[in-house]
């Protein structure tokens, strides 16, 4: 159902996803600013960009992943900084579950993990 989806939404044929889960994933409602997520590759803007650029990555991420989005966008911008963290899902919160129904997504008093704030910080000192 997901590949479905995402595929209708770049052609520009969004529907309401069946599932609960994809509902929350890819609402009917965010439809627009998704696509032109989806169609936008990252990478030769961070190439563009002159300032710091930190790329943070959680290895327990069930919509990017480390080798095909992190890695290579870190990769476009030279002196870009990769920080993975581990057990840390799309929320950029402490997530062990694995799956797509992790607890990050549904528990809103979850603090973001402290490995994303260190990054930040530390890029913007």
């Amino acid at each position: 159902e997901y590949d479905a989806l995402v595929a209708d939404l770049k052609a520009g044929k969004p529907h309401e996803p069946k599932s609960a889960t994809l509902q929350r994933l890819l609402p009917l409602s965010l439809a627009k600013f998704l696509r032109g997520m989806m169609l936008t590759d990252p990478r030769p803007l961070a190439a563009a960009y002159k300032g710091k650029l930190t790329v943070v990555q959680g290895d327990n991420d069930v919509q990017i992943t480390v080798d095909k989005d992190a890695r290579p966008l870190a990769a476009a911008h030279p002196g870009a900084r990769l920080v993975l963290l581990k057990d840390v899902a799309h929320t950029l919160k402490h997530d062990a579950h694995k799956g797509v129904d992790q607890p990050s997504y549904r528990d809103p008093t979850l603090p973001i993990d402290p490995g994303v704030v260190d990054a930040v910080v530390t890029t913007v000192k």
